[in-house]
């Protein structure tokens, strides 16, 4: 019912069959540095297809003679079947690589059809989430950050713990760009004020529109005039006292009223 492979007093394989199903094949008994290895052949003779490290608990595939961690791969793994799934700190992965922890990678690439990064709280529901991405340097400390940090509001954060600035780029060029000091600045990186927009053309137009359709123009030309431009057939109106008195009406044909 039991065979013992004993070599110089070392335990090297168990086969042991005297009690009931499950039986085990056991190699090392544990009480011997042992390791168990699978040498491959052609190209591969010689290296360990795989390898049990017994004085470490590692375990090495392909070739990994000395694993640097529990499991060492030197090639791909694949996970097959009619619902393949891979989890790494947990027993039940809900997706095809499911990850509880923490990642360490230099690169990430996630390709597919359409693919799609989701990042999602199981722990909470609707506006209490807390999920982003953040930015660290070596030393672990967080430089930025994009998402929704904090439980108790509903506001998507863009953060930058730096004196740097938080900039949008379509084409590769600057869009917007937001400075440590709060100017915002649309077609220019460096703001001059609270709000700065320059245009790529001779006129910068800043164009106010209303939901029903209704618009008007704040223009500057090259040569540094202002320009109030209304809609076809209105006026012009200024206001003072807060915007409850009309001090002045430039009506579409040119005339001006005052008071």
């Amino acid at each position: 019912d039991r065979v013992k492979i004993n070599a110089g007093g070392i335990n090297y394989i168990d086969c042991d069959d005297s009690s009931s199903a499950p039986h085990n094949l056991t190699v090392n008994d544990g009480q011997n540095n042992v390791d168990f290895i699978i040498k491959g052949n052609g190209s591969n003779e010689g290296s360990p297809l795989f390898k049990t490290d017994a004085s470490t608990g590692r375990v090495g595939i392909n070739g990994v003679g000395s694993p640097e961690a529990e499991l060492e791969v030197d090639g791909t793994i694949l996970a097959t079947g009619s619902d393949p799934r891979i989890g790494i700190g947990t027993t039940s992965p809900n997706k095809e690589l499911t990850v509880i922890g923490s990642i360490s990678s230099q690169d990430i690439f996630i390709g597919d059809v359409s693919p799609v990064i989701t990042i999602k709280d199981t722990d909470s529901f609707g506006d209490t989430q807390l999920g982003y991405i953040q930015f660290t340097d070596t030393n672990d400390q967080v430089k930025g950050s994009i998402g929704f940090t904090n439980a108790s509001d509903r506001n998507l954060r863009f953060t930058n713990n730096t004196e740097g600035d938080v900039r949008f780029l379509t084409n590769s060029a600057v869009s917007v760009a937001i400075t440590s000091a709060g100017n915002v600045g649309i077609g220019t990186q460096t703001p001059l004020s609270p709000l700065h927009v320059k245009s790529s053309t001779t006129i910068a137009e800043l164009r106010l529109e209303t939901a029903a359709g209704s618009f008007g123009y704040l223009n500057v030309d090259n040569s540094g005039n202002l320009e109030v431009i209304p809609d076809t057939g209105r006026e012009i109106q200024l206001f003072t006292d807060g915007g409850s008195t009309q001090a002045m009406t430039i009506a579409s044909a040119g005339k001006v009223g005052i008071g």
